[in-house]
């Protein structure tokens, strides 16, 4: 009894050896290892608005950062946070944490803070503090 011929291409697809198929796919991964893709990062609007926002604090005032984030939301709000405190820091500006709704954000921000003032030889207590969990919302 003969095998049917596969009619479309999804058919067709279907019927590709494994190997073809993780060959393929090695050297794509391959490809870019050896030779990456280069794209711009360009800013968006709303990133350059908070830049500007930051560098408008008088040198008097100090910017609150907000940690109102756990651990299960770190993977995004982390990097966030962290760019925000870069801008200070890279700004001049002093700030501090507060932490409203979450208590874990609090201790993860300041986790970043610490490691963040390494780069820029900031100190605390002098370029930025903590305030802690506040609670009540």
């Amino acid at each position: 009894m003969e095998q049917a011929r596969p009619r479309d291409l999804w058919q067709r697809l279907q019927q590709i050896s494994r190997y073809w198929i993780y060959l393929l796919l090695a050297a794509v991964v391959l490809w870019q290892l050896l030779f990456p893709m280069r794209l711009p990062i360009v800013p968006s609007r709303p990133t350059e608005d908070l830049y500007a926002a930051i560098k408008a604090v008088p040198d008097s005032k100090i910017v609150i950062v907000a940690a109102d984030w756990d651990a299960s939301t770190q993977a995004e709000t982390g990097p966030q946070t962290a760019a925000v405190m870069n801008a200070c820091f890279q700004l001049k500006k002093k700030f501090a944490i507060l932490t409203l709704s979450a208590p874990p954000g609090n201790k993860l921000a300041n986790d970043i803070a610490q490691a963040t003032a390494k780069q820029y030889d900031a100190h605390y207590g002098v370029d930025w503090c903590n305030w802690g969990y506040k609670y009540g919302g």
